[in-house]
């Protein structure tokens, strides 16, 4: 489970990297905080460390088997991130979040404002998209 994983997180920095400008992303875990997680999981979740990968910085939280990862980084235009964001399986929109944001497969919400991509990739969960949208709707807010 922990390998799906990092292939999902790895997919959407690949998918990214080509776009990236130089600049640091924001803290993933400043933009979707324990309290956000704790939305997700029904229980508060221990406080993660933001680690950087490549381009990107990440932060997961983990429940038992259940993880939740949020990644930053830099994607240049809203219609590259619509672009990738389809490539990665069936996605839909997510409306009233302030930005552009999908959910794919139900798995992965992906959130684009201003150059800033926000993944939150779920394994052993499955949030309803109203959880989703309230997640997305939080992280922009702290954009």
């Amino acid at each position: 489970m922990r390998r799906l994983l990092v292939i999902t997180v790895l997919a959407l920095f690949g998918v990214t990297a080509g776009t990236a400008s130089a600049a640091k992303p924001p803290d993933p875990c400043a933009l979707v905080t324990t309290t956000d997680a704790s939305t997700v999981f029904n229980t508060t979740p221990p406080k993660p460390k933001t680690k950087p990968v490549g381009t990107t910085l990440s932060c997961t939280y983990v429940i038992k088997k259940k993880t939740m990862t949020v990644a930053t980084s830099r994607v240049a235009t809203q219609s590259a991130f619509d672009k990738a964001a389809k490539k990665l399986g069936f996605a839909f929109p997510i409306s009233g979040v302030g930005a552009d944001a999908w959910s794919v497969e139900g798995k992965t919400l992906l959130v684009w404002k201003n150059g800033i991509q926000i993944s939150i990739a779920f394994v052993g969960i499955a949030p309803v998209v109203a959880t989703q949208q309230s997640l997305a709707k939080s992280a922009v807010g702290r954009l």
